[in-house]
């Protein structure tokens, strides 16, 4: 489940960690870098990998930008291109996402995002 990945990342913020996310059925690599430059987070489809930006400091614009990237490959996976390549519309959306959840769930719920949870759950 994604609030058991989102829990590792936030337990394991170290940077070059590596984690799997099932979207559609497409195992993606998810890997949490400290790179200097860059997006906040990529969609690589070829790849088949999500990449995320280490921000200590931020954790709530890393979960924004994890459901960012996850509806870009949301879109693909399903071949809404247009959507997939609207980076208006994919913000606003996974910004609202983001918002439902970490404000009904994650606070709500915090020990159930904690209990039994480890670096190969997703």
């Amino acid at each position: 489940m994604l609030h058991k990945l989102w829990y590792n990342i936030v337990e394991n913020k170290k940077g070059g960690i590596k984690m799997i996310v099932d979207i559609l059925g497409t195992k993606y690599e998810l890997d949490i870098n400290n790179r200097e430059t860059g997006n906040a987070g990529e969609f690589l489809p070829a790849n088949e990998t999500i990449s995320l930006k280490n921000y200590d400091t931020n954790e709530s614009f890393m979960y924004k930008t994890l459901w960012h990237e996850i509806l870009h490959a949301i879109f693909y996976l399903q071949g809404d291109y247009n959507f997939c390549d609207d980076e208006s519309f994919v913000q606003r959306t996974s910004n609202a996402i983001a918002y439902v959840i970490e404000n009904n769930l994650i606070t709500q719920n915090s020990d159930l995002f904690k209990e039994g949870i480890t670096n190969e759950s997703t």
